[in-house]
C-alpha cells in the first residue's frame, strides 16, 4: 500500500514537468521571432490565459468556418488575414463566436475564456482592446501545433 501510494505521488510529481517540456517559448521570447505584418494584412492573436475553467477542453478555433488553430489554455497563436470582417468561432458543446473588423496594418487581440454550460463548459472567443490583449498574452507560450 506505501508503495503504491509512493508511486502514485512520484508520477503526480513528474506530470507537470513533462508538460512544462512540451510547451512552445513564452510570448516575451518568441514574438521577436515573428516575422513583420506585410501592411496589406491585418494580424489576430488568439490567446488564452491559464485558468482551471474550460482548461481541459481545447477547441479548434474557426476564422469564416476556416479552421487556423487550437485553443488551449496558457497558450497563442497568430495568423494574418486580409481587411474585412471575420467570424471568429469555438465549438464545444455549442459554438461561440465573435465578429472581428480588420483593417490593414492592424493587429488585433481575441482571447478565450471558458465559461459553464449544461453539459460541457464552452469556450467563448472575444475581441479585447489592444492593452488588455498585450498585458494578457504576456503569460502566454507560444502554440507551434498550430495551424498557421
Amino acid at each position: 500500500m506505501i508503495r503504491k501510494l509512493a508511486i502514485a505521488v512520484a508520477i503526480c510529481a513528474v506530470l507537470p514537468l513533462g508538460t512544462a517540456a512540451a510547451r512552445g517559448l513564452p510570448f516575451i521570447e518568441h514574438h521577436p521571432s515573428e516575422p513583420a505584418l506585410r501592411s496589406d494584412l491585418a494580424r489576430v492573436y488568439f490567446y488564452r490565459p491559464l485558468s482551471m475553467v474550460g482548461g481541459a477542453l481545447q477547441p479548434y478555433v474557426l476564422v469564416d468556418g476556416y479552421g487556423v488553430g487550437v485553443s488551449r489554455t496558457g497558450r497563442y497563436f497568430y495568423y494574418d488575414f486580409a481587411p474585412g470582417t471575420h467570424v471568429v468561432s469555438a465549438t464545444t458543446e455549442k459554438e461561440e463566436s465573435a465578429t472581428v473588423p480588420l483593417t490593414a496594418g492592424q493587429t488585433v487581440y481575441v482571447r478565450f475564456h471558458g465559461s459553464f454550460g449544461v453539459m460541457a463548459g464552452h469556450i467563448v472567443p472575444e475581441l479585447v482592446s489592444a492593452d488588455q490583449g498585450q498585458t494578457e498574452i504576456k503569460d502566454c507560450d507560444f502554440d507551434d501545433d498550430g495551424m498557421n
